[in-house]
C-alpha cells in the first residue's frame, strides 16, 4: 500500500541523514522489506547486500552506514517514492516458447573474459539468430577480477551475459512497444537458474549482476524464467 511504502521511505531517508543506524532495529525493518517484496519482487536483489552486513555486525551496535548501504537505502526510497517502479504491473500470459526465447553464455580464460547470447528465431535455425557479443578485462569489468583470477567469479560473469542479451536484443520494438511480457532463457549454470528464480544472493559480485538483471526486467515489462541446460553425454 502507499502508506507502507512512504513508511519503508521516509525511513531510509532517516537513516541517510543520520548516516548510522542500529543494526538490530534494520534486522527488525529488513522484515519489512521482505514482506514488500512479496508484491514488488524486483527490490528482492537489493535486499541480500543488506542481509549480508547486518549477518556479520554486533546486534546492539550503533555504526556509521558503509558506502553500498547508503547507495541501496537511496535506491529503496526512490522506488518506494515512485509510482513507476513501487508498483509490479508485469503479469505474464501465456505459454512461453518451449525453447526459450534466448541462449547467453561466458567463459574465463586467463585474464580475458568473453561472453555472448543469441536469440532464438521462430525458425528454429540459429544461422537466423541475432546475436550480441562482449570481451571483459580488468580495467572496463574490475569487479569480474574481485576474487582474483576471473574464473573464481564465473557464475557471475556467467549471468552478466543476460542482463546484455535482455537488453540488447530483448528491448524495444521500433514503435516503443515492448516486444515481450514472458521472457525465457537457456544457461549451463545451475546455480544461476535458482538465484534468478529466487531474485535473491548474498554473494559478491553474483548480487550486484542479479540487481541490474531484476531493474532491467521490470524497466522493459519482462518476466524471466531462466531454465537449467543439463547436457548428458553418452
Amino acid at each position: 500500500s502507499l502508506k507502507r511504502g512512504t513508511w519503508i521511505a521516509d525511513y531510509c531517508r532517516k537513516r541517510l541523514d543520520e548516516n548510522g543506524v542500529l543494526i538490530k532495529e534494520l534486522t527488525e525493518v529488513l522484515g519489512r522489506f521482505v514482506f514488500a517484496a512479496q508484491a514488488i519482487e524486483h527490490i528482492k536483489p537489493l535486499l541480500g547486500p543488506l542481509y549480508a552486513w547486518v549477518a556479520i555486525m554486533p546486534p546492539g551496535a550503533y555504526v556509521p552506514l558503509p558506502g553500498a548501504v547508503r547507495i541501496l537505502l537511496r535506491f529503496l526510497e526512490f522506488i518506494f517514492r515512485s509510482d513507476d517502479w513501487r508498483i509490479s504491473g508485469v503479469v505474464a500470459e501465456g505459454v512461453a516458447c518451449r525453447r526459450g526465447n534466448f541462449r547467453a553464455d561466458a567463459r574465463a580464460k586467463g585474464d580475458i573474459i568473453e561472453g555472448g547470447g543469441w536469440q532464438i528465431p521462430d525458425s528454429g535455425d540459429p544461422a537466423d539468430s541475432r546475436w550480441v557479443s562482449f570481451t571483459l578485462n580488468r580495467d572496463s569489468a574490475p569487479w569480474a577480477y574481485a576474487a582474483g583470477e576471473p574464473f573464481r567469479s564465473i557464475a557471475a560473469i556467467e549471468l552478466y551475459t543476460t542482463p546484455i542479451t535482455v537488453m540488447t536484443l530483448l528491448g524495444s520494438n521500433a514503435d516503443g512497444l515492448l516486444q515481450l511480457s514472458n521472457v525465457t532463457g537457456d544457461t549451463d549454470n545451475q546455480g544461476n537458474s535458482f538465484a534468478v528464480g529466487r531474485l535473491l544472493s548474498t554473494k559478491f559480485p553474483l548480487n550486484i549482476v542479479l540487481m541490474e538483471l531484476a531493474l532491467q526486467l521490470h524497466k522493459r515489462g519482462m518476466v524471466l524464467d531462466l531454465s537449467w541446460i543439463c547436457l548428458l553425454y553418452t
